[in-house]
């Protein structure tokens, strides 16, 4: 065995029942009526053989940490890599999210336009600059400063950030930021830590949703592809804090995280960071 994989949505090293895996190799034959394989102590069904590559089907009941062995001819052969089951407690943020913590890294095509660096510590992170976040995805209403002719928001002084007033245009309707994934059938827990918020009288969601589009604000409360949403109101006065957010995926799929708001003049959010937690099965 050379290697193993899965088609799992989280990686290659993690499966669940029904996924398909894969093992790499040399002189497996092709004749899959002598070859056994097993995941852990449980016998898994061999759907196709040639001499390089085995696909299996993961059996139910399989646990963590599970070794991968092959038999051929009264010969074993074992993995040097095991299988992970998605448990409770899960932290699957490298897995599902993109540019979700500081540092945060600015679109390349933004900065090549705008001709301007990558925010870092050595240029303190933009030295002013607001900058569209890499893999996330901002509506018109939520690119409102202009950079050498180009239209950027979202990325200042290393947070994720959208505000009006303090020079910035007095109002954002419907302004939008998010990112979308693939996450599996299960519980989740997003957690969205923040250095300030003052929504105030304006609206500010943290939301998630089926599908790559999320909904306006008036729309939020009524919108059948919305999972969950957690309204912000008032004005925490600054310190950090968390946002937890749970929401359900009944079918693996496209799933959209982040924020849609309006605000009026001298309202803000600042995100330094968020994790995404697996927290067990739906029912």
């Amino acid at each position: 065995i050379t290697d193993i994989s899965t088609d799992h949505v989280f990686g290659t090293l993690f499966a669940a029942p029904g996924t398909i895996l894969t093992i790499k190799g040399q002189n497996f034959g092709t004749n899959k009526d002598v070859i056994s394989v097993k995941i852990g102590e449980l016998d898994a069904n061999v759907t196709s053989v040639s001499d390089t590559e085995i696909k299996v089907t993961i059996p139910e009941g399989f646990t963590s940490g599970s070794a991968i062995t092959v038999a051929k001819d009264g010969i074993t052969t074992t993995s040097d890599k095991t299988l992970n089951k998605l448990e409770p407690g899960t932290d699957v943020s490298a897995y599902a999210l993109k540019n979700y913590k500081q540092p945060f890294v600015a679109d390349e095509a933004f900065c090549n336009e705008a001709g301007v660096e990558q925010p870092t510590a050595a240029n303190n992170y933009g030295n002013g600059t607001w900058y569209i976040p890499a893999s996330w995805t901002l509506n018109e209403a939520a690119k409102y400063i202009t950079t050498n002719g180009v239209k950027g928001g979202g990325l200042y002084n290393n947070m994720l950030c959208l505000e009006t007033g303090w020079g910035k245009p007095n109002v954002i309707s419907n302004g939008k930021m998010y990112q979308t994934t693939v996450l599996a059938k299960g519980k989740y827990k997003l957690i969205v830590t923040a250095t300030e918020y003052r929504p105030k009288q304006g609206t500010l969601y943290l939301i998630a949703v089926s599908g790559s589009d999320i909904p306006n604000v008036d729309d939020v409360t009524t919108s059948s592809v919305v999972l969950m949403y957690n309204k912000l109101t008032g004005d925490n006065g600054g310190g950090t804090f968390e946002i937890p957010l749970e929401f359900s995926v009944t079918t693996s799929g496209e799933v959209s995280l982040g924020f849609v708001l309006s605000f009026g003049s001298t309202q803000n959010f600042k995100v330094t960071s968020l994790k995404l937690e697996y927290i067990g099965e739906t029912n």
